[in-house]
């Protein structure tokens, strides 16, 4: 049990979001490949595109845009 909570508590190098948004330099290339084939599956890319829109949406916000309309894609459905 202590295993699976360390685990839980501290995930394995390069299995995160943030790792495979973000690799490190010194990968090798085979494990480059897959997180590319990673960031673009539905399970990863549809978070990507989800939190770049916040972002995209902060730095409006801290610039004074105001937005008279919003429009947008559902992430539900475009899932499989």
């Amino acid at each position: 049990m202590a295993g699976l909570l360390a685990r839980l508590a501290r995930p394995a190098a390069g299995s995160t979001r943030t790792d495979i948004a973000f690799p490190t330099p010194e990968i090798g290339t085979a494990r480059r490949a897959q997180l590319e084939r990673d960031m673009y599956s539905m399970d990863v890319g549809s978070e990507a595109v989800y939190i770049g829109g916040l972002a995209i949406h902060a730095l409006l916000i801290s610039l004074g845009v105001e937005a008279d309309v919003m429009l947008g894609q559902a992430l539900a459905s475009r899932q499989r």
